[in-house]
Formats: structure tokens, sequence, C-alpha cells
């Protein structure tokens, strides 16, 4: 049995695969032949964690976590396994067909509708609507975020099998309220009471942060289905 290297770069994303206290960009095995690490935010952490990955000796690697919706059938809780990944300089990068094929037969009762397609990489978050639209508009692209590319970059180099996993925490149409990220660590821990005293000094964000609050419960849901259904789904391969 292949080993498996999983890289997701917030912290609540990776409590949906385990209870254990994870360190940052630190291994942790989840199994005999699981293991999975914790990056931070965006591509130079995801890269470096793919290297770590490949040097431990894993032979999957896998990207783990929430993405935004490009398109506008695409809502928070639905689940996409692109067949493509797009980088931000326009490399496209093909997912492990027969992995993704074998995973996505298991994951046919999950919460959520699950998508295909391909998935693009952004180097900021996507706060705007205006944002999402003109990556949208940039080719065909389902959904965004900062990390997959990288991990794919370096799975094509050492030709290893590589598969995203991402479940949709905003909608196209969502906006992203500029203290969430503020105040947000690059491991997805909250500053709470800086973004509380922020939001009561611009409490037009509370609204925003609310639809976001309840998308990202959508996504974790779904990748907690996942998560306690993972042996199965992901070891049949």
């Amino acid at each position: 049995m292949k080993r498996i290297g999983i890289i997701t770069a917030l912290q609540p994303e990776a409590a949906c695969l385990t209870t254990t206290a994870l360190v940052p960009e630190t291994i942790t095995a989840l199994d005999d032949h699981t293991a999975l690490l914790v990056c931070g935010m965006g591509a130079e952490r995801a890269k470096r964690a793919a290297l770590q990955m490949v040097d431990a000796g894993m032979e999957i690697l896998i990207s783990w976590g929430t993405a935004g919706a490009l398109a506008d059938d695409i809502q928070p809780g639905d689940l996409i396994v692109p067949e493509t990944i797009v980088s931000h300089t326009g490399h496209v990068y093909q997912t492990a067909k027969y992995l993704r094929s074998s995973m996505l037969d298991k994951l046919i009762d999950c919460p959520g509708d699950i998508f295909l397609g391909q998935l693009a990489d952004s180097i900021y978050v996507l706060t705007s609507v205006v944002d999402k639209a003109a990556t949208r508009a940039q080719g065909d692209a389902l959904a965004v975020d900062m990390e997959s590319a990288a991990i794919a970059e370096v799975a094509a180099k050492h030709e290893i099998q590589y598969v995203a996993i991402r479940a949709i925490s905003d909608s196209a149409a969502m906006r992203l309220p500029d203290d969430v990220i503020n105040f947000t660590n690059a491991y997805g821990q909250v500053q709470v009471t800086k973004l509380i005293s922020s939001l009561l000094k611009r409490p037009g964000q509370i609204f925003d942060l609310f639809k976001l609050a309840r998308g990202f419960m959508a996504a974790k849901k779904t990748l907690k289905w996942i998560g306690q259904r993972q042996a199965d789904i992901l070891h049949h391969h």
C-alpha cells in the first residue's frame, strides 16, 4: 500500500481529519500509511510542505482543505476533486486519474454536490466578487485556492501521484470581510479580540462574516464526512 501525504493550509481543515493536536509544519502520522502536515496559507509554504512529504517517502500527495467557488452554481459545502489545476502562471497540472476515480466512487454520498473540472491558483485571498469574476474569466476554473498548484508542481517534478480534495467555503457571489483576513494567521487561527474590536468599528462587515462562518461550517461538514471515512476513501488505490 502506498504512503499518502496529506497537506492542508489551516488547522481547522486538518481537524476534520484527526483530533490529534498538530504542530504546524511538522509531519504527523494518522496511521501506518497516511501522514498529515499543516503548512499554512500560500504557495511557498505549500511547496515546502510537499518537499517535506517527498523527503519522508510519501508516494501520493493530497491537497486537502477548502476553496472559494468561481462558478455561480457551486455552493458552500460542495466538493471539488479537480481533473486539472492551473497555476497563476498558466501552467496546467493533471491530477491522478485512477486515484481520483477510485476516490469518487467512495464519495458519492457525501454532503453537497461533487464537481470535477479545473481548480485555479491565486497568490492572494480573493475577497471580492470582482476578483473572483476576473479569475473565472481567465479560464475554465470552477474554484480557487492558494496551495494546490504548488503541491501539484512538486508532485509532477518528482513523478508522484497527486489529487486535490477541496470543499467550498464561499460562493462566487460571497464577499469576504477584510477583517477576517487581517486578523487570521497563516494557520487559520483568529485573533478574536482584535476581530471583535474591528467589527465594532466597522459593523457593516458583520453580515459578511456571518455568511462566511456559515459557509466555512458547511465546508467543514463535508470535510469531516470524508475524514470519518478517510481510510476507506484514500486507501483504495
